[in-house]
């Protein structure tokens, strides 16, 4: 029908367009026109669209380098030929992808095939010039010199139709020659013809050009000067602002440190006062001596020879129970009001164990029975002094600061 013909000649011109791209190694483009000629064709079943699916499934070949897809589309498309010439076409495609696969024996197959029964010179000529090498390769020199005798008048035949190229080159050469140097001459009497004008264009160009620099440089040296004097002027602004600035950020930070100066002491005169009060409301040390806790622990220290060589646990006997450091805190609490607290308030850090030892000071008692007291090292007592020493920022011994504090 009409449409059908329409359909089949569309595909006829974008197969004639991508075989033309194919010729000059357009890949992609030819694959493209392949492909839309393919799509224009909805009947599979005619030569055109054979004749295009033949030379996508070479294209493919040739693009990916992948046999197996290719060949089994051709093997398809044999089933469907109609005549001897398009079967031999298939085998040509066929035997030409087994020949750049160097699978020999299934391209001598299909190559012989053609040679042997095709019209066509050309794949004639070239099945024949594989199968000389294949048969070179598998060592079938007999039959390797038959498609050598077939090929030897086409080389006679180049060896002839070169000569009469070199002869037509060099007469087109020696044309392309002549015109060129006919154009030349035409071109140098016009450029003589012109050339007083054309110099005295340049030479009013260049004239107007040093003209046009010397005006620039002068207004660059202008521009220049006023520059250096605007720098020079905002130069000196910066040093003004940055000399007034650090004489504000002394005078602020001098009036800081008078503000901290004068609440560090409104602190100290506070603290000083609140201790004064509360110490004035506490027992002397004597009352305190005699609570029965500080009875206690007299008493297990009495007649005790206790040497610094001495290791934990020898003399358990004296260690003090939870409940004895309980009663401690309580006593000392109850004399000395707010005590425990001024030593937190020195040293926020201070722990249980060091709280402890400043209280065992107030009974004035010996590093070393404080140790067997508290039931550790002698060597921990001394390091706990040095600390707190160094934390409440006193000089002389721990357990004399501890002492003079409260009396």
């Amino acid at each position: 029908n009409e449409y059908d013909a329409t359909a089949w000649h569309k595909a006829w011109i974008l197969n004639e367009i991508g075989s033309h791209y194919d010729i000059m190694n357009h890949i992609d483009t030819a694959y493209y026109y392949y492909g839309k000629g393919l799509a224009v064709l909805e009947d599979t079943n005619n030569l055109t669209y054979r004749d295009i699916a033949t030379r996508m499934a070479y294209l493919s070949y040739k693009i990916k380098g992948e046999a197996k897809t290719p060949l089994n589309q051709m093997h398809n498309l044999l089933a469907q030929t109609e005549s001897e010439k398009e079967l031999l076409a298939r085998y040509s495609i066929i035997g030409t992808i087994f020949y750049h696969e160097q699978q020999l024996d299934s391209a001598y197959y299909y190559l012989k095939e053609v040679f042997n029964h095709t019209e066509s010179l050309g794949l004639k000529k070239q099945a024949a010039e594989w199968l000389m090498e294949i048969c070179n390769v598998q060592d079938k020199k007999e039959e390797g010199s038959e498609y050598a005798l077939f090929l030897a008048p086409f080389a006679n035949l180049n060896e002839n139709q070169s000569h009469v190229k070199s002869q037509l080159t060099k007469l087109h050469q020696d044309y392309i020659h002549d015109r060129l140097e006919l154009r030349h001459r035409q071109q140098m009497r016009k450029f003589q013809k012109n050339a007083g004008i054309t110099m005295a264009i340049f030479a009013a160009i260049a004239l107007v050009f040093i003209v046009f620099n010397f005006i620039n440089k002068e207004r660059q040296k202008h521009l220049k000067r006023q520059n250096e004097e605007k720098e020079r002027q905002m130069e000196s602004e910066r040093r003004a602002h940055k000399m007034k600035q650090a004489a504000l950020a002394g005078r602020l930070k001098q009036r800081n440190e008078e503000l901290r100066s004068h609440k560090e002491e409104k602190e100290n005169i506070r603290k000083t006062l609140e201790k004064h009060q509360k110490r004035a409301n506490w027992s002397s040390l004597g009352v305190f001596l005699n609570e029965d806790i500080c009875k206690e622990i007299m008493n297990a220290l009495h007649g005790k020879d206790i040497k610094r060589e001495a290791k934990v646990g020898d003399h358990s006997e004296m260690k003090l129970s939870a409940t004895q450091l309980s009663r401690l805190d309580v006593a000392v609490g109850k004399h000395f009001k707010g005590f425990i607290k001024m030593l937190t308030d020195m040293y926020p850090r201070i722990s249980n164990d060091e709280i402890h030892q400043c209280l065992l000071y107030l009974l004035d008692v010996e590093d070393v029975q404080i140790a067997h007291l508290l039931f550790c090292d002698y060597s921990t007592v001394k390091k706990r002094s040095r600390k707190l020493q160094t934390a409440f920022k006193i000089e002389k011994e721990l357990r004399l600061f501890i002492k003079d504090f409260v009396l």
